[in-house]
């Protein structure tokens, strides 16, 4: 069964991270919180989607949203 989870997550103070998926392709921000919806079968499957897709990320929180049927 797939799951969707919300994981919140932030960088460290100090750390920065320019996202992929920016307009700009150069926005820098520090010690933010974000969230990021994640389909996994998991808790530690998405944290792990996670933490890989943003090496410098701490994960925060990980909760479940929905389950889907497949």
């Amino acid at each position: 069964m797939i799951k969707v989870y919300q994981v919140n997550w932030r960088i460290p103070d100090g750390g920065q991270y320019i996202p992929p998926d920016s307009v700009g392709g150069g926005d820098y921000y520090r010690d933010k919180y974000r969230t990021d919806i994640i389909p996994a079968t998991s808790i530690k499957m998405a944290r792990e989607i996670v933490e890989e897709a943003r090496p410098s990320a701490k994960v925060t929180k990980v909760k479940i949203l929905s389950k889907l049927e497949v």
